[in-house]
């Protein structure tokens, strides 16, 4: 499969909803979802894990709670990257991957390349925080 980069750099002119090149498109959306599968085998894993929590009482000290704990943050993360690769999977359904849902202008190559799911452009990421 096509790396991410190359993909992302190939489908990035066709965002603007102006030729869209439905084969470039398609590479673009099976390289999402390969993301999401990762991702949601990676919640499934944690989810398993995070089955396992065996009781405790406040001052028993189990230092498994920590990794516990630690389990669960990574578990919201990953929610989130999966909402936003299924936002992204559905914006390239569309052909309007790459644009920013703020401003409406194209997202950089290099930053979609980095996250291919993002939906702003740095402009409107920077304004955001």
């Amino acid at each position: 499969m096509e790396s991410g980069v190359a993909a992302v750099q190939r489908s990035h002119s066709v965002a603007d909803k102006t030729g869209n090149d439905v084969g470039e498109m398609a590479e673009c959306i099976n390289m999402l979802r390969d993301k999401l599968q990762r991702a949601q085998a990676e919640l499934g894993k944690l989810n398993e894990r995070l089955s396992a929590k065996k009781g405790y009482r406040l001052g028993s000290g189990d230092p498994t709670i920590y990794e516990w704990e630690m389990d669960l943050a990574r578990k919201k993360k990953i929610e989130g990257r999966i909402e936003s690769i299924e936002k992204a999977v559905k914006r390239a359904l569309r052909g309007n991957y790459g644009l920013c849902e703020r401003c409406g202008r194209m997202i950089q190559v290099e930053r979609l390349a980095l996250l291919p799911f993002t939906s702003l452009c740095i402009g409107c990421a920077w304004a955001g925080e």
